[in-house]
C-alpha cells in the first residue's frame, strides 16, 4: 500500500493534468468565437456580439473537469494531513479531537 504522501502527490499531479486539458479547451474557445456585427436602433450605432457556436458541448466537458479539479486537490489535502497524522503520532499528543475535527 502506498504511502498518502505519495497519493497526494498522484492527485496533484493528475489536477495538473487536468488544468492543463482546461486551458487547451479555453483556449480553443477564443478561436472558435464568431463576432457578429449589429445595427442598435436605439443608439444609431454598431454593437459587436460574440456567439459560441459549440457552447453546451463545451460546457458539457468544462464542468467535470473543473469539478475534478477541486476534488483532486481537496483529497490530496486530506491524504498529506492524514499522512502527517500518521507520520507524527499524532494519536499520544492529546490533541486528537480536535485534530479530527479540523479535517471532517
Amino acid at each position: 500500500m502506498q504511502d498518502q504522501f505519495t497519493s497526494a502527490r498522484l492527485k496533484i499531479a493528475h489536477s495538473e493534468k487536468l488544468i492543463a486539458d482546461l486551458k487547451a479547451i479555453v483556449e480553443t474557445l477564443e478561436e472558435s468565437c464568431v463576432p457578429d456585427i449589429r445595427r442598435d436602433a436605439a443608439s444609431n450605432g454598431y454593437m459587436v456580439y460574440y456567439e459560441l457556436p459549440n457552447a453546451t458541448e463545451v460546457m458539457t466537458h468544462l464542468s467535470p473537469a473543473t469539478g475534478d479539479v477541486i476534488h483532486n486537490l481537496k483529497s490530496a489535502l486530506d491524504h498529506a494531513w492524514i499522512g502527517a497524522y500518521k507520520r507524527f503520532d499524532l494519536t499520544e499528543s492529546g490533541h486528537t479531537n480536535s485534530l479530527l475535527a479540523t479535517i471532517w
